[in-house]
């Protein structure tokens, strides 16, 4: 799964200029279907191209779709799909996006990207992370209401106890100081004050444990929750030294090694979604009531938008490639740290196009 956030949809919606070639369809996860999902980006790219003929040199439309054209033979990607795939193509980028999320087949060929059909992978501000905890291995998720996917941890994330305490071993360190660092093995932390093998165990996981908070903390999106799995004494230990925003209070119990990321996700989305369900409906009450500053008015809540001045709206699904307000309105919030659910229109708080609870 590709992680689909803010300032992807910020970048998506600022870019512009012809041609912007957006290409949705959707994809399988196994075989055999997953067999015709090459099949079917074949026949798009086949349509663009007809779409792009009357005003380029066949020679020209072919170097421009290239490089989705090179995804037809790639054997490895498709093996690793999820429910649907979006990909973006101009003269200056070429962007693909594998999502749990099912996609109608779409060609787009325009002065702009079409956004909207990614809107919902973002929506209602469900995201979470998880983050499995052992002293053998460390990972983290990135959790929607669909599923999680896996995040890859740079170098300054340790994913055990032995690698963040690595320099603790006096026989390692001696080597390390014998063969340098020509090698291209992983060595995250280095630890002072502390002899290899003297330490309470209890010392030595708090060290583990603060080298994994320090290294995930720029993974993680600012003010998404982030909910723990491990046993107790991992969990319990962790969230005494976390700086991280916003730990959920209770956790996915047990040893996370032997859990599946889709047993993982089964035992995490119950933990977030009455948090992601009572914020949507606070909003929708706020706006209902009345006792906030609202609109419903497109073009207006567009303007305020990029003032900053959205706090909250409500935005409907399945919009037209011509008209851009709501991709721009949504990019807009996420920026300025708003939430926005893309919801059918008839959830629409009120009735109107759109609801927006704003600031000020």
């Amino acid at each position: 799964m590709d992680i689909v956030d803010a300032s992807t949809i910020e970048s998506l919606v600022a870019a512009s200029g012809w041609p912007a070639i957006s290409v949705y369809l959707p994809t399988h996860r196994f075989g055999p279907a997953n067999q015709q999902d090459p099949i079917r980006l074949k026949n798009l790219l086949t349509e663009a191209e007809r779409q792009l003929s009357d005003t380029m040199r066949s020679p020209d439309v072919a170097a421009l779709l290239a490089p989705a054209s090179e995804l037809l033979e790639n054997t490895e990607f498709w093996q690793h799909q999820e429910d649907g795939l979006a990909i973006f193509r101009s003269p200056e980028r070429f962007d693909h996006y594998r999502v749990p999320h099912p996609f109608d087949e779409t060609v787009i060929v325009s002065d702009a990207f079409f956004v909207s059909p990614l809107l919902p992978v973002m929506s209602r501000g469900e995201r979470f992370y998880v983050l499995a905890l052992s002293e053998n291995e460390v990972g983290l998720l990135w959790g929607s209401r669909f599923r999680v996917g896996e995040v890859e941890l740079g170098p300054d994330v340790p994913t055990s106890i032995a690698e963040a305490l690595w320099f603790e071993d006096p026989e390692r360190q001696l080597q390390f100081h014998q063969s340098g660092r020509s090698g291209t093995g992983r060595v995250t932390a280095t630890f002072h004050g502390h002899g290899g093998g003297k330490d309470d165990p209890g010392e030595r996981l708090e060290r583990f444990l603060r080298a994994v908070d320090g290294g995930v903390r720029h993974l993680i999106t600012p003010g998404a929750p982030v909910l723990l799995a491990g046993v107790e004494r991992v969990i319990a230990g962790y969230r005494k030294i976390t700086r991280l925003e916003d730990v959920v209070e209770v956790g996915v119990e047990g040893n996370p090694d032997r859990l599946t990321p889709e047993t993982l996700h089964d035992k995490a989305w119950p933990l977030v979604a009455e948090r992601f369900e009572a914020t949507r409906a606070a909003a929708a009450e706020q706006f209902l009531s009345g006792l906030r500053p609202i609109s419903a008015d497109v073009d207006e809540v567009v303007r305020m938008a990029a003032e900053g001045r959205v706090a909250s709206a409500f935005i409907p699904s399945g919009r037209r490639a011509d008209d851009r307000r709501f991709e721009q309105a949504t990019a807009a919030i996420w920026k300025t740290g708003g939430e926005v659910w893309v919801v059918p229109a008839g959830e629409i708080p009120g009735g109107g196009e759109l609801a927006a609870v704003l600031r000020y």
